[in-house]
């Protein structure tokens, strides 16, 4: 699968945005300047210069929430970063690409469009034009108190008694439904092209082939990798016992603290490659699980079942937030009687503030005594409803769905499948991975297992078969997928070939 820079990503926000940015006409000879000349037609400084400063703010906005994705494992890894001469570079093929097509709509008649066609390219481009309008007046009309039709009526006056316009030039409804027209007759040519690309068993074949072996390389430690940290482990093993020999050979007029400092050091040693070969593969099994449970696999680890799943967590009863309330303002008491008491003048009763202190702490303990009480019986409850619930579970004919509909609270969406291994600590609690690991058959329902976030009620479903799934089992995700980047990469090609053949200049030195 092909990965795209953030900033390819967000190049197609150059053609597909409102472009509302304000700019008034007479700016100036320098922003009139030509900076793309596609077969005679022009793209002025003004135009490249607002696209480049809108895309910059987008890629902005967008970096920052791929940062907040990627901080919490969202993606595996972060987009690069484009500079500002990427960025301009890109815009100014943006519009040459954009031009080339749009002459070849145009010539092609895709820009004849039917009466369905004409209405959507009208709706379009009235809501741009709306955006257009409301961006004015939030610019010049803040104060003002007319409403509705008279206020459109105004601003359109405005705008044209003013000159103001968008960075491509429009001003008018009918700029802006031209350019709809316009869009909807590249989409229709595109799809003149894409419609042709089919996919082949081969191609399907290639791809998913593809796929296996990138996920068996990302799911399991490479043979590199493992002989790397075996050997490690084994020099330092070997460094272990030499050091334990000199120590336990050792004259009586030996350094027997260097010795031991040499067994400690070599101990370490091996502790550290031990934890190298245990990261590594919890890194792999990891990758794995996470990419497993979002349901994008085509290659699965050994040991691993399907399971489905049932949490029934403790909760607070109001006796016990009453209770912890109560504790806490006697805490509060306490401290304050234990200031006084330390605090206290040489001449002050220190017997009546000892007492305080001790009937502030008598208060304290009570009411620990009932918060501990309350909290002890919020568990027993929950147990008690997880007791329920897996009698219900392993009954005759149980709907193991409709209970977890009605029971379960892990804020998982309906329908959701967990796959879990006797070492999948890393991505699940150790209560939940007992329940999954505890029943022998298929279909079985765990007893309920306690864990700090209340009791697992388990079924075990099914078990995942180790290695490649097979084709069918992702063939339409994965013809969809492949089809995609076909069209895509087709779409390219012509698109390239038809810049080739077109009459193109550029002059980015203006742009300075």
């Amino acid at each position: 699968m092909r990965k795209k820079s953030l900033l390819a990503l967000l190049l197609v926000l150059v053609m597909i945005l409102p472009g509302c940015a304000l700019d008034v006409v007479n700016e100036g000879k320098d922003m009139a300047r030509t900076v793309v000349e596609v077969n005679g037609e022009i793209v002025s400084k003004r135009v490249i210069t607002s696209a480049i400063n809108d895309l910059t703010s987008q890629y902005e906005e967008n970096y920052n929430t791929y940062l907040m994705y990627y901080q919490y494992g969202l993606i595996d890894q972060m987009p690069s970063m484009p500079t500002a001469a990427q960025i301009q570079s890109s815009v100014i093929q943006s519009y040459v690409n954009s031009l080339v097509s749009q002459q070849k709509a145009v010539a092609g008649g895709f820009d004849q469009l039917t009466d369905e066609e004409k209405a959507q390219a009208e709706e379009a481009g009235a809501a741009d034009y709306n955006t257009f309008l409301q961006s004015v007046i939030s610019t010049y009309f803040a104060d003002t108190t007319l409403e509705g039709d008279e206020l459109t009526a105004e601003v359109e006056k405005f705008v044209a008694d003013s000159g103001i316009v968008t960075a491509d030039g429009r001003s008018t409804l009918a700029d802006f439904v031209r350019s709809a027209e316009l869009s909807q007759a590249v989409t229709k040519l595109q799809a003149s092209i894409t419609d042709a690309v089919t996919v082949s068993e081969e191609e399907l074949q290639a791809d998913f082939d593809a796929h296996v072996e990138a996920d068996k390389a990302s799911f399991t430690v490479s043979e590199e990798t493992a002989a790397a940290n075996q050997t490690a482990l084994e020099e330092a093993q070997q460094a272990l016992a030499d050091a334990q020999a000199a120590l336990k050979d050792a004259a009586e007029d030996a350094d027997l603290t260097a010795l031991q400092a040499a067994v400690d050091a070599a101990q370490a040693q091996v502790t550290s490659a031990e934890s190298a070969i245990k990261a590594a593969i919890q890194t792999a099994v990891s990758s794995y699980e996470s990419a497993k449970n979002r349901g994008d696999v085509y290659y699965n680890l050994p040991g691993y079942r399907k399971v489905q799943h049932i949490l029934i967590p403790v909760e607070t009863s109001e006796e016990t937030t009453a209770a912890k309330a109560a504790l806490t303002e006697a805490q509060s008491a306490l401290t304050d009687a234990r200031a006084a008491l330390e605090g206290a003048a040489e001449d002050a009763d220190t017997a009546a503030l000892q007492a305080a202190v001790d009937a502030a702490q008598a208060q304290v303990d009570e009411i620990q005594a009932q918060a501990d009480a309350a909290a002890a019986a919020d568990k027993e409850a929950a147990q008690a409803k997880a007791r329920d619930v897996y009698e219900l579970a392993i009954a005759e004919g149980a709907d193991f769905d409709a209970l977890i509909r009605e029971y379960n609270q892990d804020n998982s969406a309906e329908g959701t499948f967990y796959y879990v291994s006797a070492g999948s600590q890393a991505s699940f609690v150790e209560g939940f991975i007992t329940a999954a690991m505890s029943v022998e058959n298929k279909g079985d329902v765990s007893e309920p297992v306690e864990s700090e976030l209340g009791w697992h009620i388990v079924k075990y479903v099914d078990d995942v078969t180790e290695g490649a799934v097979s084709l069918d089992e992702v063939r339409e995700e994965l013809s969809a997928h492949v089809l995609e980047e076909k069209q895509e990469e087709t779409l390219e090609e012509t698109l390239a070939q038809w810049i080739a053949e077109a009459d193109v200049k550029t002059y980015p030195e203006k742009l300075n």
